[in-house]
């Protein structure tokens, strides 16, 4: 294992913003050199991977509990056990006291090479100051780890952490303070009852707390004006000296006291957790087989791209397999979102999180009977949880679940894992032919808002409305319902059982699945095929036809004419070259932008260059090179290396961040623009 020491980059402007509140505290000059690399137990802190674009908030997550942490240190969310948690916290901020002068610790927070810790540093007069947040996989606790060093030969300084902490408010949130076996007050605990909303999903399953406390055992609390305040001990601190304290948020949904919280809390050796953590993320990164090397990236900005997205991907996903939206927001585990993200982690030879994430849709299905929108991302599998539903919820989710089953397939040819959730599998490509050969062979849109980013002007009555999309059939549909039906054979047959024969559980018609695809893929052109489009001579498939008249959209929405190729739809190599060459030309070389709607130039999603890379790539169009450079080096990415759900037409954000969705979709197309792949 390769073990990274990279000297630090000082901050000289963020330790002069602290010591300009703080009564002269002294900061670290400019022209002194910046420390060098710092030991833990028996490895070296990583080096921080340089920001790609703007400073942006972070998470920090463990498959338990996450956190969000502001650029500059603070942290504005917090949540667990289990990742559809309400949110305890509306800022935590950390303050050091040195030689009695107060010094907010705000310092540019970066990631640690081959982690998904974050950390950042700086220098008050003597003292190095490292602030670290890492969360152990499978642990119950999230620690804010401070490394302090007094650097000088001669002097000695008296220091004091303290954190400030203001819970979240409304009804079913619930705090105080806690008390340890002595009866001395050293920290605090919140609380979220059932009665509780998660961010765009349900209600809270069961009551959740966290307790949050430092690991000093001398430490103290108090609660004025409605904010928290937690000390450490007043600690000296010798010439050429180290001290390090943690900020421990430990999590339980059960009744566990909380003084047994504060004693685990106080059992932990924070610096060798920390070195856990780090090693952990490492091996995760480094254990691939060669094909799927990062190294094989020779542009630096792409290959921290893709790790600090692998990185967003990961932290995603929770203990029982399901994976949020995103952590910033939709802490539901949406079924569109963990396909797309587990693209971009297949892609780079991550294959575990595809496996739990089968077994866990799987246990949804044993409990809905269907597969759902999303569903709660719980930690225990007894849960039933939440479920929400839109559109028509036969059709693309479903799609989409079996594509991730082939995906996992031709990396491992673990036929185990699939027969063990054969019955979702089945019933996914069951209850697709049922609607469409009720249908001749057309297909709904279930009504996703992220493909088409809101409501855009597309048809002669208006608008497409959120949850409305019955009304039309569906391109997309029928092209993913293909490309599952093409691996669901290739399934059979590598279980023995005789596609031509195949008795569909739905109905209880028996079915040849090959007639089967061949009456959806001829539907593809009849129903979809289109040369009428002045831009487009040599014809496309369009997206949608309305059921009321037949009509055609009123302009392109291109991701879902890239979506047949992008998903491996089995149809001809030239209506496929023609397909993305049709949406091709709608790229904006000038601005390196894809809007979604060509035309009404209303934004775009964060995966459409991702989309249109990846099919590029697929059909040998010269035109990839160029929109490799957009995708990677404009602005569309975040300091991280994950992208946002949307962007208006000028490029800005909006504030659904940490996207599992984009994110994924994007790192499958660099890595197939590298040839990461297995070995030959």
């Amino acid at each position: 294992m390769t073990i990274l020491g990279i000297a630090f980059v000082g901050y000289a402007a963020a330790a002069r913003a602290a010591g300009a509140e703080s009564a002269g505290a002294p900061y670290f000059a400019p022209s002194q050199a910046p420390p060098g690399p710092k030991k833990l137990v028996s490895i070296l802190l990583p080096g921080q991977v340089p920001y790609l674009n703007t400073k942006q908030r972070y998470p920090v997550g463990n498959g338990v509990a996450f956190a969000v942490g502001e650029a500059t240190g603070e942290w504005s969310q917090l949540a667990g056990p289990g990742y559809t948690s309400p949110n305890f916290i509306h800022s935590e901020s950390l303050t050091l006291e040195m030689d009695g002068a107060k010094i907010p610790l705000q310092m540019e927070m970066k990631r640690a090479r081959e982690t998904g810790v974050y950390y950042g540093y700086t220098v008050c007069g003597d003292l190095q100051v490292r602030l670290i947040d890492c969360a152990s996989w499978g642990q119950p606790w999230i620690s804010r780890l401070l490394m302090i060093d007094n650097t000088s030969r001669t002097a000695s300084h008296e220091l004091q952490v303290s954190a400030t902490i203001l819970p979240e408010a409304g009804a079913g949130i619930t705090h105080w303070l806690v008390k340890d076996a002595d009866n001395e007050v050293c920290g605090i605990a919140v609380k979220a009852d059932k009665s509780v909303r998660i961010p765009a999903g349900g209600y809270n399953i069961t009551d959740k707390s966290v307790v949050i406390s430092f690991t000093d055992p001398a430490s103290t609390a108090s609660l004025g004006g409605g904010i928290y305040t937690l000390e450490t001990k007043l600690t000296g601190l010798a010439p050429g000296g180290s001290y390090n304290v943690a900020l421990c948020h430990y999590f339980r949904q059960d009744v566990t006291p909380d003084g047994q919280c504060v004693n685990a809390i106080r059992a932990m050796n924070s610096v060798g957790d920390l070195e856990k953590c780090i090693t952990g993320w490492q091996s995760w990164f480094e254990q691939v087989a060669p094909g799927y090397r990062l190294a094989k990236i020779k542009e630096a900005r792409a290959r921290d791209m893709v790790e600090g997205g692998l990185a967003i991907l990961k932290t995603n996903q929770s203990q029982d397999g399901g994976f949020i939206a995103n952590s910033t927001f939709y802490k539901e585990g949406y079924i569109r979102d963990a396909a797309l993200g587990l693209r971009g982690l297949t892609a780079t030879g991550h294959f575990d999180e595809s496996r739990r994430w089968l077994i866990w849709v799987d246990h949804k299905f044993s409990l809905f009977g269907h597969i759902p929108d999303s569903a709660s991302c719980e930690a225990s599998l007894a849960d039933r949880g939440n479920k929400a539903d839109m559109g028509n919820p036969d059709v693309e989710e479903t799609a989409l679940y079996l594509l991730c089953a082939r995906d996992y397939y031709h990396a491992t040819k673990d036929l185990q894992t699939l027969n063990a959730v054969h019955r979702s599998l089945q019933y996914c490509m069951d209850v697709q032919l049922k609607d469409a050969v009720a249908n001749n062979y057309k297909l709904e849109f279930n009504g996703d808002e992220t493909e088409i980013c809101g409501p855009s002007v597309l048809s002669a009555g208006g608008q497409y409305a959120i949850n409305a999309q019955k009304q039309d059939w569906s391109l997309s549909s029928i092209a993913l319902c293909a490309a599952s039906l093409d691996f669901y054979m290739e399934y059979l047959d590598a279980t023995g059982e005789n596609p031509a024969a195949y008795k569909n559980m739905q109905t209880g018609k028996s079915m040849n699945l090959k007639t089967e695809l061949d009456h959806l893929l001829q539907a593809m052109d009849a129903d979809f095929w289109r040369a009428d489009v002045p831009e487009i001579p040599g014809g496309f498939h369009d997206s949608f036809r309305l059921k009321s008249n037949n009509g055609w959209p009123l302009r392109r929405i291109v991701n879902f004419t890239l979506m047949p190729v992008y998903f491996g739809t089995p149809y001809p190599a030239e209506e496929k070259a023609r397909d993305v060459s049709a949406i091709a030309q709608y790229f904006d070389e000038k601005t390196g932008f894809l809007q979604l709607v060509p035309g009404a130039n209303k934004g775009f999603d964060g995966h459409n260059l991702g989309y249109l890379l990846w099919c590029l790539i697929e059909e040998g169009n010269p035109k990839k090179t160029e929109v490799y450079q957009a995708l990677v080096n404009g602005p569309t990415a975040d300091c991280w290396g994950s992208f946002n759900e949307a962007y208006s037409a000028n490029g800005a954000r909006n504030s659904h961040d940490l996207r599992t969705f984009e994110t994924g979709c994007n790192v499958s197309a660099i890595a197939k623009y590298w040839d990461l792949g297995p070995s030959m």
